[in-house]
């Protein structure tokens, strides 16, 4: 397979990575479990959406929603649906007592899916960027989370962070689960406090010459027109509108996937969010876009807020994210990389991106209908 990891996805914040075959883990007596083809047979875009939405629930304290992940046997467990939520409350509490923020949230590797006679479990390895104290302390976890559906059941539920137990512990709950099976990798490692860009010590050039990186337009029209390009993005994510993309999407990630790649990727990212059947209510941007100056390169890093509601059910979301717009000595016109791309691999891209160049809060927040 070709490496499709730079292609970062709009709204739903999904990369593209990498896949790698694993060997089938080894059978237990009583059950044959097998690897599924997660492309044609099972939801990657499901389950990474429930774990997503679980961990954003988490930091937030909606022991409601996290409530929705519990199956009815271990709700019985836990002695009924009362006792559940209060569990979740006291846990919760805690958390947010602690005061972290989820800074980011991405899938680094896509999910595995194994299926015995009784259950199939969902693997699902993700990158997560945790701070507090107003970014003072960061730490970046790479971890996995496991899901469970029965059977009997349609949904993944009863989701656990993986490496918060043994394989031992887990085949004590679930003796279905292979007794040989190989993890994804689990670490956490402390990263430099958050610093902001666009301060004053950022100096961009606005001279009028012909020699000037941003020749032609002031802070103020390069603010309108970056805003006006993410929105239009945006816009054609949802009405598939894939040669507005590609017209404006990077040229060096274009190289990096290649361009047939790239216009397959876009094309199938849009058909998935059509799928989705969202309408969107608002586009907002509710920060100024900041700035970054290189040599022969200006970064511009544009927030926005989508609101989306469900055609299907009414449900309504706001989409934080962040889009960052390139504008390279004697191009007509910028160039984006679209929210959700790992910083490291924007790098590669760009080698010469400043070092203070951060993103913003990106994440997921459910609204009232």
């Amino acid at each position: 397979m070709k490496r499709l990891r730079y292609f970062a996805s709009p709204l739903l914040l999904v990369v593209a990575c990498t896949r790698t075959e694993v060997p089938p883990p080894a059978a237990t007596s009583g059950s044959t479990p097998t690897k599924s083809d997660p492309i044609s047979q099972l939801s990657e875009e499901e389950v990474q959406r429930d774990v997503r939405i679980r961990t954003e629930a988490t930091f937030a304290g909606d022991v409601e929603t996290m409530l929705d992940y519990i199956s009815a046997s271990k709700m019985a467990e836990d002695g009924g649906r009362d006792a559940s939520r209060r569990n979740l409350q006291t846990a919760l509490g805690k958390m947010r007592e602690a005061g972290g923020t989820l800074e980011s949230l991405t899938f680094h590797a896509p999910p595995e899916f194994v299926t015995t006679s009784e259950r199939t479990y969902a693997i699902v390895p993700l990158t997560a960027v945790i701070s507090a104290q107003g970014g003072a302390r960061r730490m970046r976890s790479v971890d996995y989370h496991i899901g469970v559906r029965e059977k009997s059941s349609n949904r993944f539920l009863d989701y656990r962070v993986g490496s918060q137990f043994s394989l031992d512990e887990l085949r004590e709950r679930y003796p279905d689960f292979p007794a040989v099976y190989e993890f994804p990798e689990a670490s956490s490692v402390r990263l430099e406090p958050k610093k902001s860009i666009g301060s004053d010590s950022t100096r961009v050039d606005y001279s009028a010459t012909s020699g000037s990186l941003t020749a032609g337009r002031t802070r103020e029209s390069t603010i309108a027109e970056v805003q006006a390009d993410v929105r239009r993005r945006i816009e054609a994510s949802h009405a598939g509108d894939v040669d507005t993309l590609m017209r404006t999407t990077s040229k060096s990630l274009k190289q990096k996937t290649g361009e047939e790649d790239a216009r397959r990727i876009t094309l199938e990212r849009t058909e998935m969010i059509r799928g989705l059947n969202l309408e969107i209510e608002s586009i907002e941007f509710p920060e100024p876009p900041k700035f970054a100056q290189a040599p022969d390169r200006l970064f511009v890093l544009v927030p926005s807020a989508t609101v989306v509601k469900s055609r299907n059910d009414g449900r309504r979301v706001r989409m934080d994210e962040c889009s960052t717009a390139v504008l390279k000595r004697g191009a007509s016109g910028f160039e984006y990389v679209d929210g959700g791309l790992p910083l490291e691999q924007l790098r590669e891209l760009y080698p010469d991106l400043p070092d203070n160049y951060r993103y913003s809060s990106m994440g997921i927040t459910p609204l009232s209908e």
